[in-house]
Order: structure tokens, then C-alpha cells, then sequence
């Protein structure tokens, strides 16, 4: 990239050329207000594109500003330090904020939208919140599941994820068409929604909290007739439920201890088939826990009415834990399982879907403590701490390459680590967190790596690291740091990178950055468990 410069050496945001090694570039003179792309992505048929006017780089983080103003229907403004929002619905319960971003000349598609919402008042048990994108190619579409706020009321504030829909974002990836996002609120008289830390990536992410069951990438057992769905709220498939009466779903076998976060509270999306003969009664889901080495019977954990949420959409099955089984979730380490009950009738053509069970609310360390240690683990509180730390598996994602997991640190007691299989090219990314979270920051980025034996004396592969940071006036700026040697033999070792300038001055401003490791080993080179990034002078 090539980017403009202060007097002091500091970046002023304006940025002249950019170019990620995809074979997109863009160049850009903002005294002339022009733009030129040059497109080779598809080296077949390469296209090169002149506009009169500078087109704004969308944001890899989506923030709230002035721009989502104002609310139609309904109100909205700026809560007092300006971090969220608060919405409040018309006579009729209604509101809804919206923005449009452009994605010309750019290959940015948004994968997911995620928020912290709170509620005050008396909203009623129709009073939802959902998430919508738009787009010419796309038409509108549901994000994610919505929400109930009365349920948001009960668990406190939440932090709720919208995944867009995979065949949706297939879609606007072969596309640079604007999308318009849209949070609406329906049904809420009388309650009033405060909306904070809005943010978006480009991949479909997986929710803080999720439970080890919490994705239908298998099946749960059930005599009911059910199959895969490649409809879902999170991951690659949910489950479709599609006889009549009262069918039960049980989980695979878990270990409760093995959740890394719990709350009181546990919620399971539902997709409400369309099609059902009776509108007036769509049906009720119930939850189970079953302890199974201690009951013979499973412990009623809550029911939830699916009757006046709109058929065809998500909506999210909210459940208060009873005490019993929420001491359970903090003590038991034996097999456990969750079962779901519905009850409701068949629909014509359409099938109920189950996916993304997790909890909700506050949320509150369920790790390992030592006896040793009286203050008990780690705890992760901030993102940038996640992150740097390894410490959940909604930190981290893997872009390139076989799925990784969170494990215990061989390293550092009472913490996680990353268990990343490395294979020629894999590629790992971090979520975005706030430079104002980072308590000091230094030219050398440490990393803790323990290396499995080694399949290639001759080579044993390299590795990189990348700060991609956005500011307030929306721009990305990326730098590289060097290309180290991966670590050779079994053990532990520390890797070191070296921060350039360029680097060192984007953690000094107020920014949101991720970051981005790139391995090179050998094929099947074997797995790597990467730990406790820290920056050092």
C-alpha cells in the first residue's frame, strides 16, 4: 500500500495505492477525486474500471455512527458517550436503523454482524429484534436468528451474533454491489433497546459461549424423520425435524466442565417451518439436561412457545437453567446430554431446523482452577486479552487450512492454547479488538510454539505475521512483519517478530485491528500449539 504521511512521520488515513496480492488494485487521487481499479483476480478476463469519484473502502469493522440515523420508523439516538445507541419503537412497537456500504472496488463482503444489546421497560413475549441484509443480487434476508428481547431482559445484556446465510455470501462474493444492513425492532411498546459495539467480519463466525454441542455438523439422535439442512445460523449445517407430534433430539455425549463459559442461561435457534395447518398454535420446544451417570430420568430444564413468531424465519428458544442443573454444568466430569422436546404439528413442505445452541447473558469462566492457586484461573476480559492469549475459540478462526481447537496450555497453567494442524499453506485469523485494550505494545511480537517432530529435517517450514488495522475515517492499513523459521523438533519455543514503524504507529492511534499468522510447513508437518502472544522491547 502507499499511504500518505504527517510532517512527524504518522499516518494521516489517506491512501494513494492498494494492492493485498489478490490481483485486485486500486489506485486512487483524492485531489482529483478519481479512482482506478485493476481487476486480474480472474487472470481470463481482467477488467480495469475509471470512476470520477474516490470510492470509500468499506470497513472490515462495521462501527455505530451518525450515519444510521435517523430511525424510520420509530427514533433512535446516541447514548451519552457516544458507544451505542438506544432505540425506541413507535406507537406501534416498531423501529428500525439502516445503513447502506459501498463495496466497489473492493473485494470486502460482510460474513457476519455481531452487537451487545440490553433492554429496559416491559417488552411482551412478541417483542423481537432482527438482522437484515440487503442486496440487488440477494434480495432481503434474514441474519442470523432473532431475538426476544423479554428474553434479552431476563439474561441481561447479551452479546448476539448474525451470521448471513452461506448461499448469501457465496453470492456477494462474486459481486462489488452496495448492501444495506438493517436492524429492526417489532412488537416492542414499551421497551426501549440499547445496541453497542457493533462489528462485522468476513467470514461466518462462531458465538462466545457456544456449547461443545452447540453446532449440527452431526446429527442428534432421534427416531423422528430427520436429515442435514444446509440451512443454518452458525457452522455448515443445522437439523431438520419433519414428522408430526412430539419428537425428542438428544446430544452427543459432553462433558460439562469441558465449557469453557456458562451462564444461567442456554438458547437453541428454531427455524419455524411455513406450511403448518394450524397458525394459532405453531408448536413448543422443551429443553432436558440428563446426567447420566446419576439420573435415570432427564431434568425439565424450561419450554418455550413458538406460537406468534413469523413462520419461515429464526427465532431464538430462550431457557433460564433451574439451580440443579446449572451447579451440575460447574461440577459434573462425567457424560452428560441435552435433549430437545417438540411438540407441534407437521407443516406442508416445510420442515422445523434446529442449530447454534449457547448460552446467554452474563457470562462467566467455567475453565480449571487450581488448589494450588487461591485467586483461581485466568480470566480473559477484554478481547485483545482472547486474542493475544489464545483463550477462546471465538478469538481465532482458521482461513486456510484444517479446523483448529482450543486445548489447555502445555505451557502457562490454568490457560488455553490453539491447536492448529499445519499442512503446506495454513492461514489463521484473529477477531478485531481496540488498540485501547493493549496495556503495552513494543517492537517484537513473541510467540510461544510447541512443534511436533519434525518430517522434514531439511525444511521445516516458515511462518509470518500481519496487522491489518482500521481507523476512525475507515481506511484499512496493513503491514507484514518478517518471515521467521518455524520451530524444528519437539518442545517449546518462543517465536519472535519484528514490528515495523508502520506497525508500531497503527497500535498507537485508536484503532481496531486484527491479526493474521501465515504458516509454510511441510506436508502434514503435523500440529502446533501456538500460545501467549506478548509484545516485547
Amino acid at each position: 500500500m502507499v499511504q500518505q504521511v504527517d510532517a512527524d512521520y504518522q499516518f494521516t488515513g489517506v491512501e494513494y495505492v492498494r494492492a493485498m496480492g489478490d490481483g485486485l488494485v486500486t489506485i486512487r487521487n483524492p485531489h482529483l477525486n478519481a479512482t482506478l481499479t485493476l481487476d486480474s483476480r480472474d487472470h481470463h478476463n481482467p477488467t480495469r474500471i475509471a470512476e470520477g469519484d474516490a470510492a470509500a473502502d468499506p470497513p472490515s469493522q462495521i462501527r455505530f455512527d451518525e450515519s444510521w440515523l435517523p430511525a424510520q420508523p420509530g427514533s433512535a439516538a446516541p447514548n451519552g458517550d457516544g458507544s451505542a445507541f438506544t432505540i425506541t419503537p413507535n406507537g406501534a412497537g416498531n423501529a428500525r436503523i439502516d445503513r447502506e456500504y459501498q463495496r466497489t472496488g473492493t473485494s470486502w463482503t460482510p460474513g457476519s454482524v455481531s452487537f451487545s444489546v440490553a433492554v429496559t421497560g416491559t417488552p411482551t413475549r412478541s417483542a423481537r429484534l432482527k438482522v437484515t441484509l440487503n442486496a440487488a443480487s440477494t434480495g432481503a434476508v434474514q441474519l442470523g436468528s432473532t431475538v426476544v428481547l423479554a428474553d434479552v431482559l431476563t439474561a441481561g445484556e447479551t452479546e448476539v451474533l448474525f451470521n448471513v446465510p452461506a448461499d448469501t455470501l457465496a453470492a456477494l462474493q462474486q459481486t462489488q454491489e452496495p448492501v444495506t444492513i438493517a436492524i429492526e425492532v417489532a412488537g416492542a411498546a414499551g421497551a426501549a433497546v440499547d445496541i453497542k459495539s457493533l462489528r462485522a467480519t468476513t467470514y461466518r463466525a462462531t458465538p462466545r459461549g457456544q456449547a461443545r454441542v452447540g453446532t449440527w455438523d452431526g446429527l442428534w439422535a432421534t427416531t423422528a424423520s430427520t436429515s442435514k439442512s444446509p440451512v443454518a445460523t452458525v457452522g455448515e449445517t443445522s437439523q431438520r425435524v419433519c414428522s408430526s407430534g412430539s419428537r425428542t433430539l438428544e446430544s452427543d455425549s459432553f462433558v460439562p466442565k469441558s465449557f469453557t463459559w456458562i451462564s444461567r442461561h442456554l438458547a437453541v435457534d428454531v427455524r419455524i417451518p411455513t406450511g403448518l395447518p394450524n397458525p394459532a398454535w405453531q408448536g413448543s420446544v422443551q429443553l432436558y439436561y440428563h446426567d447420566r451417570p446419576e439420573d435415570t430420568v432427564s431434568q425439565f430444564a424450561g419450554q418455550f412457545d413458538l406460537t406468534g413468531y413469523p413462520a419461515g424465519e429464526w427465532v431464538t428458544a430462550h431457557f433460564t437453567l433451574p439451580e440443579p442443573i446449572f451447579e451440575a454444568l460447574q461440577e459434573t466430569d462425567r457424560g452428560s446430554t441435552l435433549q430437545i422436546s417438540l411438540m407441534a404439528d407437521a407443516a406442508n413442505g416445510d420442515c422445523f431446523r434446529f442449530d447454534n445452541v449457547r448460552f446467554m447473558g452474563e457470562l462467566q469462566w467455567n475453565g480449571a482452577t487450581s488448589s494450588g492457586l487461591g485467586d483461581g484461573p485466568f480470566v480473559p476480559v477484554t478481547t485483545a486479552e482472547r486474542v493475544l492469549g489464545f483463550e477462546t475459540e471465538d478469538a481465532w478462526h482458521v482461513v486456510q487450512g484444517t479446523p483448529a481447537s482450543v486445548v489447555e496450555s502445555p505451557t502457562n497453567p490454568e490457560t488455553n492454547a490453539l491447536s492448529l494442524p499445519v499442512s503446506n499453506y495454513t492461514v489463521i485469523e484473529s477477531t478485531s479488538f481496540p488498540t485501547s485494550e493493549l496495556f503495552t505494545f513494543g517492537p517484537t511480537l513473541k510467540l510461544d510454539v510447541v512443534s511436533p517432530p519434525p518430517v522434514n529435517p531439511g525444511w521445516s517450514g516458515d511462518a509470518s505475521m500481519f496487522l491489518k488495522c482500521m481507523g476512525a475515517n475507515m481506511s484499512h492499513q496493513e503491514v507484514a512483519t518478517n518471515t521467521v523459521p518455524l520451530p524444528q523438533g519437539s518442545g517449546a519455543h518462543v517465536v519472535n517478530f519484528v514490528v515495523p514503524p508502520a506497525g508500531l504507529a497503527l497500535l498507537a492511534q485508536d484503532n481496531e485491528c486484527q491479526l493474521r499468522l501465515v504458516l509454510n510447513g511441510p506436508t502434514n508437518a503435523g500440529t502446533y500449539v501456538l500460545d501467549n502472544l506478548r509484545f516485547a522491547f
